[in-house]
């Protein structure tokens, strides 16, 4: 899998190395990459976010203690969400003003365009073209394109759709700056009867603790430097007063 071009789009965290090789595998399966391939090719931004948001998606699943196979139809769909914007013109994707209500239905259409291209012969499992479909849809009928109510969202549904939230409020975008995780959790939770308390519960506690152990460990790296230079500083004199 390609790296990111840029940092517009931060860190996932608790991203192992086995969980970072689970999101690679997927993104290069055959039945996804030309998918993916295509994607890029239309809008880099896209292709990136549904990358940030696969590995949020891998991280979390892992965090809940989801059996593997499970974890790989959700990294499989949330790699492939956002699918449908294929068919948004480059222009309107990349819009930096407002957009008109006709935009806006445009905008929202990606959801049902991505289903029924996943739909065309592709062999992937219902559960992850539901993702693709529904990754839109709130708890109290306020989302797109069905309007479904709490009982009829699946949980991988409800589970992508929190790590997508998450992920385009602390992306850098063109209309706005990007929110930091504790505030992109606030904004979250002010989405009331929308999302999944118990998961939102879990994902505050998955974001918070991965960014802990992060500065920890940025800490202690920042010590350990500390402690390097001066003898690096050493070595650097010894071969300038040998090369003499």
């Amino acid at each position: 899998m390609p790296a990111r071009a840029d940092n517009r789009f931060p860190a996932s965290p608790r991203l192992t190395g086995t969980v970072s090789g689970m999101v690679r595998s997927q993104a290069e399966e055959s039945d996804i990459s030309h998918w993916l391939a295509a994607l890029r090719d239309h809008d880099e931004v896209t292709y990136q976010h549904s990358i940030h948001l696969a590995e949020l998606v891998a991280g979390f699943a892992a965090f809940l203690g989801l059996a593997r196979i499970h974890q790989l139809y959700l990294i499989r769909a949330a790699l492939l969400h956002d699918v449908g914007k294929i068919t948004i013109p480059r222009e309107l994707l990349a819009k930096t003003g407002l957009i008109d209500a006709r935009e806006y239905e445009h905008l929202r259409s990606h959801a049902e365009a991505g289903f029924v291209m996943l739909m065309s012969g592709t062999g992937l499992p219902a559960e992850i073209i539901d993702v693709v479909r529904h990754h839109h849809e709130k708890l109290d009928g306020s989302g797109y394109p069905d309007g479904l109510i709490a009982y009829q969202i699946a949980p991988a549904v409800r589970l992508v759709t929190i790590c997508d939230i998450y992920a385009a409020l602390t992306e850098h975008r063109p209309y706005r700056t990007p929110l930091k995780p504790a505030e992109a959790l606030t904004e979250m939770e002010s989405l009331h009867g929308q999302l999944d308390s118990m998961l939102l519960m879990q994902f505050r506690l998955f974001i918070l603790r991965s960014h802990s152990l992060r500065q920890r460990m940025l800490s202690l790296l920042r010590g350990m430097t500390t402690h390097w230079l001066p003898g690096a500083a050493w070595i650097t004199q010894r071969r300038m007063q040998s090369s003499h």
